[in-house]
């Protein structure tokens, strides 16, 4: 049996729901995702966008989901940047 040692990127777009991976936490928006490390574990993230602004949050959201989608056509070597800020700009 082999086990995968390296995180592989897939992003679900929901193209119905123009606010998926989108979470509303007392009017600030946050980004939520699924990390699989390895094939047998799962790990939740959810981070800030820093805004209250829906339209910013998609924005930001996209460039983040941009950058992810880079880091791990990169190689994904070392983590993705951990400010969203970063992402985005």
């Amino acid at each position: 049996m082999s086990t995968r040692t390296t995180p592989r990127l897939r992003i679900r777009i929901n193209a119905d729901n123009p606010d998926h991976h989108l979470w509303n936490n007392h009017g600030t928006w946050f980004i939520h995702y699924t990390v699989h490390p390895t094939a047998f574990t799962k790990e939740r993230v959810r981070r800030s966008l820093e805004t209250p602004l829906l339209a910013v949050a998609r924005e930001r959201r996209d460039a983040f989901l941009a950058h992810l989608q880079a880091h791990a056509s990169a190689g994904g070597a070392g983590r993705p940047c951990q400010s969203l800020r970063q992402a985005a700009a």
